[in-house]
């Protein structure tokens, strides 16, 4: 599998655990798209505690019960996203140095898509659309702070 890309997500790349998800959003900052919503922790590593961890990748999916009743609607959009975000991450988030990054993408509360019927009409086109928005406003913010891609 030389210079080919992975795109799979592993099992160490997502957030797991109440805890994990509670401090994620108590300490991040946000981001929204018209359909998405994006908290994002980072965390600078030092090389003293890791000389060859570049950086690391955690992310979580979240789907408001409130929002969306019918779980089957739920993991539906749920795994639309998760698509979109695993076949686009790689242009965004990958090769920043010295950084650990964790980000959990969820549906905007105020957003006019969410409705009974918003299931029914999402598409994987729209998804797609706005996951990349929302990574590049991420990939913009995480090279303002300075944490420099190779």
């Amino acid at each position: 599998m030389t210079g080919k890309t992975s795109f799979k997500i592993s099992k160490n790349e997502i957030v797991r655990g109440y805890k994990s998800f509670e401090n994620i959003l108590i300490h991040s900052k946000l981001f929204k798209t018209e359909l998405l919503t994006g908290h994002l922790r980072t965390n600078k590593l030092s090389l003293k505690n890791s000389p060859l961890k570049m950086n690391t990748v955690k992310v979580g999916f979240m789907i408001s019960k409130k929002k969306i009743r019918k779980s089957n609607n739920r993991i539906k959009i749920k795994r639309l996203i998760r698509e979109a975000y695993r076949l686009n991450r790689h242009n965004y988030l990958d090769g920043y140095n010295n950084v650990d990054v964790q980000l959990l993408i969820g549906i905007n509360q105020n957003s006019n898509y969410v409705s009974p019927e918003f299931s029914k009409s999402l598409n994987y086109e729209l998804v797609k659309k706005e996951t990349v928005n929302l990574l590049s406003e991420i990939s913009d913010y995480l090279t303002k702070q300075e944490m420099v891609r190779i």
